[in-house]
């Protein structure tokens, strides 16, 4: 399987400043909705990790690649984070932040609604109208991070390839 490399390119690193340097601890990545003739952009991640640094205390960080070689850190305050409502029926792990950054054109971002850019992201109507079945068995790829090399410039995602074990379930008591 070929990951797209538009993919790779709207990973983001999310970390903590120690030492005067960077440290990643996860990953995340940038989506862009457009709507009335605006381009709004936020950051995707998983609400452990933004719980998980907030509670020990940490500022986060945010490593992103530019188009010129190398990164900028950009720094989220705690109170742009939104979580994902909790219910007893559909817990969530997720997190997001909408992102204000200078030089943002050269920062890569995945497309939602684009109308003329378009969107690579399957939902479970794009997938029905193309005859697509996922479930056991299927493959999918993870792009992530692996700490001891991040890269010393610029984020170097990793590529992981899995299949899916087993479909969603609620126990009943």
């Amino acid at each position: 399987m070929l990951v797209p490399d538009k993919l790779r390119k709207i990973v983001v690193f999310i970390g903590i400043k120690k030492s005067g340097g960077f440290q990643p601890r996860a990953t995340g990545f940038v989506v862009s909705y457009f709507e009335h003739g605006g381009r709004f952009d936020y950051l995707v991640t998983a609400e452990h990790v933004v719980a998980g640094l907030q509670s020990a205390g940490h500022e986060i960080f945010l490593r992103f690649n530019t188009n010129d070689g190398k990164s900028v850190d950009v720094e989220v305050p705690a109170k742009s984070w939104v979580f994902h409502p909790k219910s007893e029926i559909d817990a969530t792990d997720v997190a997001v932040a909408p992102l204000f950054i200078e030089g943002e054109s050269e920062i890569a971002r995945l497309p939602l609604n684009h109308p003329t850019d378009s969107c690579i992201l399957a939902t479970a109507a794009s997938l029905e109208q193309d005859g697509v079945k996922i479930g056991e068995g299927s493959e999918v790829f993870i792009l992530g991070l692996f700490r001891n090399h991040y890269g010393a410039d610029r984020n170097i995602p990793i590529v992981r390839v899995g299949n899916i074990a087993a479909q969603h379930c609620r126990w009943k008591d």
